[in-house]
């Protein structure tokens, strides 16, 4: 089974019993931890601006970006201080699927450095981005380890970046260096999204201005864009040297935001743009026209050939926007819009109406993008949906953010949830035609706390990642884990699950006493040894015991200090010392007076 991140969940007051019966815990998951990457001396900046996870053989691994302060680039329950060289460095990191921090990657000059997403394959991490800002020279050194450098420089003048693609290879509890190249102009140039084509060949996507060489050899692929920022799509070798290049815009700014690699070795790119562009980079003609900053998802054969667009009107900037697609080719869309617009790209229609300021939507196409059905979720606030992704058994995960009060079920049983000052955080799980099963929400009374990033995992659990501002309870049910932003806004990692996968395990307590936990544990297994895990922000203290002929064990985690405790079951042998589960189970949070 896999595991992922280290979570919290209902506190308890001292000398209150709380129990995990585990065959309650069936559809709605809980805490099994979460991190954050707050720390002394990040007081000014958002210490984790961006953020990007990827869920890999139970593990994580992610990245993000920082300002120039001192700051934790542990975004689990860890501190590791580094302080950034510059205005913005990037991390790329990696969690085991407890929580704890394998190995973190830092890369960064004394101008703005930034990963925007990644991708994870077999052993090898692969990372895009963006560095400079006034170039005129500006140079990076871009292996991340103590053994070597790798100095890349910025080509434009003046206000100008140059993009990059960088890769590392995954040896479990550390990473080595592999290459980075580098490409750019005169203007602005940004790597945007990365994803795996068949056969191992990387397709990136992003925008770029003016003129630039896409042929990170010795060979030459220029492009020139047909007014401001152009989008294009770049397949590389595993190694980074150069397949192909295409290109499209208009007279204004266009933009490609993402790039997945569909079950067939089809790809989809999604980005926004304005005016008039011809969607087909090839020899053919495909035109359509934007109001102002309108969507479009394209797609494209596995040999790169273009297939179709779709575009919507949605009166919202849709940066940020991504899809996900299913083993049968099934497009998922998530996004946001104002006023009054049609989700329906085809010659059919499906109108509505936002109900204030900004609505959320999430949109089930065809592998021909061919309008299935959509949904919207929205109150009289501002509301928006950051992300829908399709989990193992084919639900549906949407995860974002709400402003006072919303109807999460609006064609069942009425779910309102009200958010406990600016934006509060959801997450969302619906049958694979839309019917909402459940909802979650966590926040605080500061003005932004987001879902940025959904990942899940093969045992069904979930790692979302976002950003919180001030004091926010992340326990989504009825217990209470605080924690506090250090700066203007921190980075929180958090894995949900039911817990299941360990059968023999029936059930878990604990009581909270002055400096120690009493757990109680009761299991299918006579005669055997269990182990129980209890950390905090003040500590982390592993107990293990023998069980009795009845099952049962009674353990006392000693030397704890005052605080909230998450107490796992994290170990399970029976009678002849055969290990029965292994990992993070039965999670429940107490409070040690």
């Amino acid at each position: 089974m896999s595991w992922l991140f280290l979570i919290a969940i209902s506190a308890v007051t001292a000398l209150t019993l709380t129990e995990v019966l585990l065959a309650e815990c069936v559809d709605v998951p809980a805490m099994l931890w979460i991190g954050t990457n707050g720390a002394e001396g990040g007081l000014h900046g958002n210490e984790g601006a961006r953020t990007s996870v990827e869920a890999i053989s139970g593990q994580t691994i992610g990245s993000d970006y920082f300002v120039a302060v001192a700051a934790d680039w542990d975004p689990t329950r860890g501190v590791l201080v580094r302080s950034s060289r510059g205005n913005l460095d990037l991390s790329i990191f990696k969690t085991s699927p407890t929580g704890d921090l394998l190995w973190a990657a830092t890369v960064g000059g004394e101008q703005l450095d930034a990963a925007t997403s990644l991708v994870a394959f077999e052993d090898m991490v692969y990372y895009v981005g963006s560095f400079g800002q006034y170039c005129d020279g500006y140079t990076v050194d871009f292996d991340p380890t103590d053994e070597g450098v790798d100095y890349h420089s910025c080509r434009g003048s003046g206000r100008t970046d140059d993009l990059f693609i960088s890769s590392i290879v995954d040896h479990g509890n550390r990473f080595s260096y592999q290459w980075t190249v580098t490409l750019g102009g005169d203007k602005f140039d940004v790597a945007r999204s990365i994803d795996i084509l068949p056969g191992g060949s990387l397709v990136i996507v992003g925008y770029y201005s003016a003129t630039v060489d896409f042929d990170p050899g010795p060979d030459e692929a220029f492009r020139t864009s047909n007014g401001g920022d152009d989008a294009f799509i770049l397949v590389l070798t595993p190694d980074a040297e150069f397949v192909s290049v295409q290109t499209f815009g208009g007279p204004r700014s266009d933009s490609a935001m993402q790039v997945i690699v569909g079950p067939a070795g089809n790809f989809f790119v999604v980005g926004e743009f304005n005016a008039t562009v011809d969607f087909d980079p090839g020899p053919g003609e495909d035109f359509h026209t934007a109001t102002s900053n309108d969507l479009f998802v394209s797609a494209y054969d596995a040999a790169g050939n273009y297939l179709w667009t779709n575009a919507l009107e949605l009166y919202f900037t849709p940066n940020g926007t991504r899809i996900d697609v299913d083993r049968q080719g099934r497009i998922l869309l998530g996004s946001s819009f104002e006023r009054t617009v049609d989700l329906d790209p085809g010659p059919g229609q499906y109108i509505v109406a936002s109900r204030g300021g900004s609505d959320g939507f999430v949109s089930l196409w065809s592998p021909e993008g061919q309008h299935l059905w959509s949904r919207r979720i929205g109150g009289t606030g501002y509301d928006g949906v950051q992300q829908a992704v399709f989990d193992g058994d084919g639900r549906i995960l949407v995860g974002g953010a709400f402003h006072d009060t919303v109807d999460f079920d609006e064609d069942g049983t009425p779910d309102l949830r009200t958010s406990r000052g600016g934006f509060d955080c959801f997450l969302s799980r619906w049958t694979p035609e839309g019917r909402s099963e459940w909802t979650l929400d966590w926040g605080g009374p500061e003005e932004e706390d987001f879902v940025t990033h959904l990942a899940t995992h093969d045992n069904g659990d979930i790692t979302v990642s976002g950003l919180f501002q001030g004091a926010v309870d992340f326990d989504p049910h009825a217990g209470e884990y605080h924690l506090s932003a250090v700066g203007n806004r921190d980075m929180y990692l958090m894995r949900l699950s039911c817990g299941e996968g360990c059968d023999e395990l029936l059930a878990h307590s604990a009581r909270g006493r002055t400096g120690k936990v009493i757990s109680r544990v009761a299991t299918g297994v006579p005669g055997g040894r269990v182990a129980v895990d209890c950390t905090g922000q003040n500590g982390r203290q592993r107990r293990a015991r023998p069980l009795g002929e009845n099952g049962k064990a009674r353990i006392k985690v000693k030397r704890l200090f005052p605080g909230d405790y998450v107490c796992t079951v994290t170990h399970l042998d029976d009678g002849a010392g055969h290990t029965l589960c292994d990992g993070a189970f039965a999670p429940v949070t107490v409070s040690v007076p």
